[in-house]
């Protein structure tokens, strides 16, 4: 008999940075129909259960993995325990999310226009849909993404969440991760143990033969927790016949800046766009001391936000010397750990746009290209590690991320106004402030200092 999954308490977040990514999975064939129930095995240790009946523990509402008119629940075992990750294998995830987070700007450059996206989110779902991979679906999945040993992987990218997670009065960085299944497929309950031990990950019991009130279910939960910043992720459309799975995640960071810009200096100027035309702007003025460094090719700033003792974050300003595609054709781990290194506190004049950003993306061409085709091939994907109900492939990866920037911080709301000023005394002779002016197409990053994490990685070309 199958045992059931414990549902999990409804956690409500403030937002600013947001970004949602989703991976359809749908099946070759219908495969046979079942009752409602998400795992099988009960003589695996620790497994996991069904959903179908009326026993307690299961629900709807809520908004940490659970969504109003689903029933929602979540494998029994508890989280890891972060400190069991060793500092090598951490400092081993971000440098390789690093690096497949600029292969993936690389590849989304070529597209003009603003970028904005979330290497973190999505290496993080992308690692859920990997835990259900066998064979070469797996090696691919694992070769983009620079995978290790699965066990290992998935408790370093538990760790990691953990290590940048953080709730506070001025600062917010969350992730939270869910299972979308459809009540025709039976999932294993080994995977339900990884999503649940390693991400938190609980499971949504959808029906995707009715794909309106599917989209509608999973983007209320989307809505949810983004307290309504993106409405929609996906629409019926995406659920084409068969889907049976969707994994989610949302990266939500919001901050106020440790310096606020004085909304007194704000002024009106001219933006300079990538495609050459040039657009009205309002631009935000600072003259403080930053970490700041002229390189090869570019300068580099970088602001910081109001921490907490092992929760630092930065924002990370490029601007080319010559064209952005220059810029970013030598992107990579190495260049930001360089860049990062290089700077020094610096007396800087810098003057910044106030902008907003919205980048939705479709990235299943793009990983196939990256080298991942075999996951969407409906006749080669191996997902077995999911279900033995029906052959899953992933049909396609959706994200989308969405920032905000203005002088309180970064967040699409606050208004809280900061005298800006430096420690100390006047300084007869201060230094003559180095000038830059992010007035033409810039690179953004928001990074968490303590661990170098990428959480965040985009282009500004227009305003």
């Amino acid at each position: 008999m199958a045992r059931r999954l414990h549902s999990t308490p409804a956690m409500n977040r403030r937002l600013f940075v947001i970004s949602l990514l989703g991976v359809s999975l749908g099946a070759c064939s219908s495969g046979p129909s079942h009752g409602p129930r998400i795992a099988v095995d009960d003589d695996h240790p620790g497994g996991s259960a069904g959903t179908g009946g009326d026993g307690p523990g299961l629900g709807s509402g809520g908004a940490d993995g659970s969504a109003e008119g689903v029933t929602f629940a979540r494998s029994p075992l508890a989280r890891s325990n972060p400190l069991l990750a060793t500092p090598d294998a951490l400092t081993n995830t971000v440098d390789d999310a690093t690096s497949f987070a600029f292969s993936l700007e690389r590849e989304l450059s070529a597209s003009p226009g603003n970028l904005f996206f979330s290497p973190f989110s999505i290496e993080t779902v992308l690692a859920m849909a990997w835990a259900g991979a066998k064979g070469r679906t797996a090696e691919e999945i694992a070769a983009v993404f620079h995978f290790g040993e699965q066990e290992a992987t998935h408790g370093a990218l538990g760790a990691l969440d953990a290590a940048v997670s953080v709730d506070s009065s001025d600062v917010l960085f969350s992730s939270v991760n869910a299972l979308w299944a459809s009540p025709s497929i039976t999932v294993l309950s080994p995977f339900l143990d990884v999503l649940g031990v390693n991400y938190g990950a609980g499971v949504g019991l959808v029906d995707f033969d009715d794909p309106v009130r599917a989209a509608a279910a999973i983007d209320r939960w989307v809505s949810d927790q983004t307290h309504g910043a993106i409405p929609e992720l996906l629409d019926a459309a995406d659920f084409a016949p068969r889907t049976k799975c969707v994994l989610t995640n949302a990266a939500h960071f919001d901050a106020k800046w440790e310096a606020p810009f004085d909304p007194s200096s704000t002024h009106p100027g001219t933006f300079a766009r990538g495609d050459g035309t040039s657009a009205p702007a309002t631009f935000m003025s600072s003259l403080s001391t930053i970490p700041y460094v002229s390189g090869s090719g570019y300068e580099a700033a970088s602001l910081a936000y109001v921490g907490r003792e092992g929760h630092h974050y930065e924002m990370l300003l490029v601007l080319p010397a010559g064209t952005m595609a220059d810029l970013e054709s030598g992107l990579g781990a190495a260049w930001l750990s360089s860049v990062r290194d290089a700077m020094r506190p610096t007396s800087v004049d810098l003057t910044v746009p106030r902008f907003e950003v919205r980048t939705p993306l479709r990235l299943k061409g793009t990983l196939e290209r990256m080298g991942m085709p075999t996951p969407f091939d409906y006749l080669h994907a191996d997902f077995s590690g999911i279900t033995n109900t029906v052959p899953l492939y992933v049909r396609e990866v959706v994200h989308q991320g969405f920032l905000s920037v203005n002088e309180a911080g970064t967040t699409a709301s606050a208004a809280t106004g900061v005298i800006l000023g430096v420690d100390g005394g006047i300084d007869p002779n201060p230094p003559t402030p180095v000038t830059m002016r992010l007035d033409r197409p810039f690179l953004v990053m928001i990074r968490h200092v303590e661990t170098g994490a990428l959480l965040f990685l985009g282009r500004v070309s227009e305003i």
